[in-house]
């Protein structure tokens, strides 16, 4: 019986402990939260068109191209026509990543508008690297910063993100340069990675783009087995109208095919609805 007894208050106690510690926990991430709250708004009232996106399930992940994704973590954001600042749920309040809405090269919603928790990509290029934005908000916030967005990037990217999904991203994924000469022999370069998403195809080393395909430009792809050399890698052959290229890759008919695709999309006329369809989407026109 004291054996019994000993168990349950031990019992007891490790659930009180817990509950004391989520209780803890939970009063300090709300402090976290007023003080950025509260430094944001001092930012904002300095800013009147400064939008602030604060409310929880605010998320952000960060992957720069060809290197390292970092984790999800919640933020608040900040976002006006110059810039827009993330900043984790953390003392002192300080941005860890920020953009100007004209460095953004695309964006697209992977999902229709739903309750609850949608979804955001945007391709962001900051110098020569290619960063890949993903951010988490609740359906109302999600309409917001989409319609304020549209207006401050080219129209090109509304187009873009008007078009069906899914949306096409391929990589990225190792290749080489590669050259015939006369007598049909393939010639390599140094490995490169080739990267595909819906507006571009970039060529990277590194973390350095160098050099960004617009796939409108894109055409007459084939994807073909080396008549010089059959095991080795295959080639994927393009051409845009001033240039022709060719890779080696080990998956060069799966990349072919997605680059045919990718390109095809471009030259789609974008979906549009006027209404909140079957599908649960709403409107791009106006959201």
């Amino acid at each position: 019986m004291e054996i019994g007894m000993v168990i349950g208050w031990a019992i007891a106690a490790v659930f009180i402990g817990g509950i004391a510690f989520m209780t803890v926990r939970g009063i300090r991430h709300l402090q976290l939260r007023t003080a950025v709250y509260n430094h944001l708004k001092t930012l904002q009232q300095a800013q009147p068109d400064m939008l602030l996106f604060h409310l929880y399930p605010t998320r952000f992940a960060l992957e720069t191209i060809n290197s390292k994704a970092g984790k999800t973590q919640n933020v608040m954001f900040t976002f006006s026509p110059q810039a827009i600042a993330i900043y984790p749920v953390k003392t002192p309040p300080e941005a860890i990543f920020s953009f100007a809405p004209e460095d953004v090269r695309w964006f697209g919603r992977p999902e229709a508008y739903g309750p609850g928790r949608n979804e955001i990509w945007l391709h962001v290029e900051l110098k020569r690297e290619w960063v890949l934005v993903k951010l988490w908000l609740g359906q109302v916030q999600m309409m917001d910063f989409v319609r304020a967005l549209k207006p401050l990037v080219d129209p090109a990217l509304v187009t873009a993100y008007r078009r069906r999904r899914p949306y096409i991203h391929h990589g990225p994924t190792a290749a080489q340069p590669a050259e015939q000469d006369i007598h049909g022999a393939w010639s390599l370069e140094p490995t490169v990675s080739l990267y595909l998403m819906p507006r571009y195809l970039l060529v990277l080393h590194d973390e350095a783009v160098q050099n960004l395909i617009p796939l409108d430009s894109v055409q007459q792809i084939s994807a073909l087995r080396r008549l010089d050399a059959p095991q080795a890698n295959g080639l994927v052959r393009f051409q845009t109208r001033g240039e022709a290229y060719a890779f080696a890759l080990k998956d060069y008919e799966a990349f072919a095919t997605a680059l045919a695709e990718a390109a095809k999309r471009t030259l789609e006329a974008p979906v549009m609805q006027k209404q909140k369809g079957k599908d649960g989407e709403w409107d791009d026109l106006d959201e």
